[in-house]
Formats: structure tokens, C-alpha cells, sequence
């Protein structure tokens, strides 16, 4: 795991305890948690504050130059983060349908609204407000802690699935990339045989197995492991598993 800062770090960490219920979140925050989720209905796993990077940078045209603060919200999936967005069309040359999603304001308003609203009830001081904040959502949690419980058990699982099944299954090899696994079969016709044969069910339950004995909170999810073949690698990739996994 390579964290982009100490403060990603710090607030990976701050969620995960939050969690396992090791801490509870301050009192305005666990309420405003309350009302996103009851509003919006999306999950959230912990609402953090932070000072935004692009403050006091010399860019004075920039929207983001006139926030100092963000209101994180750590949502448990990018779909979750869509549903607070909104789609809107962008010219691109070739790409009639291209889109971007952007942060729907009045969603981004009425939890600003219902922040301030709660620090005056609960007169707690704050020094953010709706001219200096800036109100996003944070998807990366799940993600993250898939690819730590990943990075604990992987070596040992895959020596002991290549021992058992790579010559019985046509196993090309397996690859870790960041949260998911990913299982190689030589062909598709390999790939197709061994959905039916049931051995690609039982790898798949070996990992998961493997993960829940230390999945706490319940959070890896299936589809983090990925089963494909060298066939699709070498036809649409050149055979190269970086152009793959990019």
C-alpha cells in the first residue's frame, strides 16, 4: 500500500476504527452522517475535515482557490459518488455521447446547510462555513482495505492454488493488482472448462475464505477476484499486462 500522504493515511485509518466500532465519531459529524444517509441513501463510513490543497496556490481564476477547507464524505463505492453527481455533456472531437460527473450543488448545499445548522445546535465551533468549504465524496476506503487483507494473505494462497490447480487448470499465472487478484488461464476454451468443472469456484472460495478469517468488518467483495485468460491478454492487450492493468 502506498499512501499519497500522511493525511490519507491518517484518515484511512480514522475510518477503519470508526468501523470497527474501536471510535465513535464526533457527535455533529455522526448526525450529519444521519441525515446524508437518510437523504441521499448511500453509505457513509465517516465524514472528515480537511485543509484543501489548492488554498494559497497562486491561481485566483481557480473555483478552488476560494476554498480552504474540505468537507470529506467517504462513501463506500464510486457509485455511490456518481449518485451524488450530476452528468454533463462535453465537447470532444470523435466522442458525441463523452461525459464528465460533477458534484450536484444543492446536494453539496443542503449538507453544508445542515452542518452549520448542527454546529449552532449543538454550539460547536467551527472556523469552515459555505464560502470556504468545499464539499466532496471519497470512494477509495473499500478499495484500500481490500488490498491490504490482499497484501496479507496473497503469496501463501497463490503458492498453494499454482501447486494444486496450475497444471490441472492451465493456470498462466496469477497477478495481485492493488485490490483485486487476478487468475490467468491459458485460453478461453480453459476458462470456459473450468467454470464448468467447478474449479474455478473453488479457487475463487479458497481467497475468499482466506480473506474472511481476517475481513473484520465484512467489507472484501467478491468481485475483487478476477478470473481471465493469456488468450484475451495477447489478442486485445499485445500480450503485455501493463497495457492490462492500466
Amino acid at each position: 500500500m502506498v499512501w499519497l500522504s500522511k493525511r490519507s493515511k491518517d484518515n484511512f485509518y480514522d475510518t477503519l476504527k470508526i468501523l470497527k466500532n474501536e471510535k465513535t465519531m464526533h457527535f455533529v459529524y455522526a448526525e450529519l452522517r444521519k441525515y446524508i444517509e437518510n437523504t441521499f441513501g448511500i453509505t457513509v463510513f465517516n465524514i472528515t475535515i480537511d485543509k484543501f490543497g489548492f488554498f494559497d496556490r497562486p491561481k485566483k481564476n481557480s473555483f478552488f482557490y476560494q476554498k480552504k477547507y474540505l468537507l470529506a464524505i467517504h462513501v463506500s463505492s464510486y457509485s455511490e459518488r456518481e449518485m451524488m453527481q450530476n452528468k454533463v455533456s462535453v465537447e470532444l472531437a470523435n466522442f458525441p455521447t463523452a461525459y464528465k460527473m460533477v458534484n450536484d450543488k444543492i446536494k453539496q448545499d443542503l449538507i453544508m446547510d445542515k452542518l452549520i445548522e448542527l454546529t449552532k445546535l449543538k454550539n460547536f465551533k467551527t472556523k469552515i462555513n459555505k464560502t470556504n468549504t468545499y464539499v466532496d465524496y471519497r470512494f477509495g476506503f473499500t478499495t484500500d482495505y481490500a488490498e491490504i487483507l490482499l497484501d496479507k494473505i496473497e503469496k501463501g494462497i497463490t503458492k498453494e492454488i499454482l501447486n494444486e490447480f496450475k497444471e490441472k487448470a492451465h493456470i498462466w499465472r496469477i497477478e495481485k493488482m492493488f485490490s483485486t487478484v487476478t487468475i490467468f488461464y491459458f485460453t478461453e476454451l480453459d476458462k470456459i472448462e473450468n467454470e464448468k468443472n467447478g474449479i474455478t469456484h473453488i479457487i475463487r472460495d479458497r481467497y475468499l475464505s482466506r480473506i474472511k478469517e481476517i475481513d473484520s468488518i465484512n467489507l472484501f467483495k467478491e468481485e475483487y477476484i478476477v478470473f481471465d485468460t493469456k488468450e484475451n491478454v495477447d489478442k486485445n492487450y499485445g500480450g503485455n499486462l501493463f497495457y492490462y492493468f492500466r
